[in-house]
């Protein structure tokens, strides 16, 4: 009714502008009007973000990057995390057992590592955060052998 454009939620730029510059909007019911299909982000750590986004719009400063999509969910005795959007992925590649009681997956397009998911690893996911947001480049072969660590990986080159 307003006149926003819209998209299973309000379409935002990257300063969480709607289509009226004059309105921001943040948390569940905004999505990223630059990114297809258009959805929102639906977790606190991304409702954070966009309210930091949205303050610093509205003091006139710059808003900081916002880093790699993250959430989280525990299932019983399983723990999910997801990084990234696997949408876009071209190869996809396991680190330990499928399946297994602790395990990840990874998203690879054009040689970068560009989403996971990690089974019953937060520790991992943690790690990955701040790999992802470095567009890291570790070889499918080496991300998949679970004999070194990811620290291990990334400092290695």
């Amino acid at each position: 009714a307003a006149g926003l454009d819209v998209d299973r939620a309000v379409l935002v730029d990257e300063r969480q502008r709607t289509s009226d510059p004059r309105i921001l909007a943040i948390g569940d019911c905004s999505a990223d009007a630059a990114s297809a299909p258009h959805r929102a982000a639906g977790h606190w750590d991304a409702a954070k973000a966009s309210g930091e986004r949205a303050a610093a719009t509205i003091l006139g400063h710059e808003p900081a990057d916002p880093g790699v999509s993250w959430f989280w969910s525990d299932r019983g005795d399983v723990r999910l995390d997801v990084l990234g959007n696997f949408a876009g992925a071209e190869r996809h590649i396991d680190r330990g057992a499928f399946g297994g009681a602790q395990f990840m997956v990874g998203g690879f397009t054009n040689g970068i590592l560009t989403s996971a998911a990690c089974v019953n690893d937060p520790k991992s996911a943690r790690q990955l955060r701040k790999l992802l947001d470095r567009a890291w480049r570790p070889r499918p072969e080496e991300f998949a052998d679970v004999s070194q660590t990811l620290k291990q990986l990334a400092t290695a080159r």
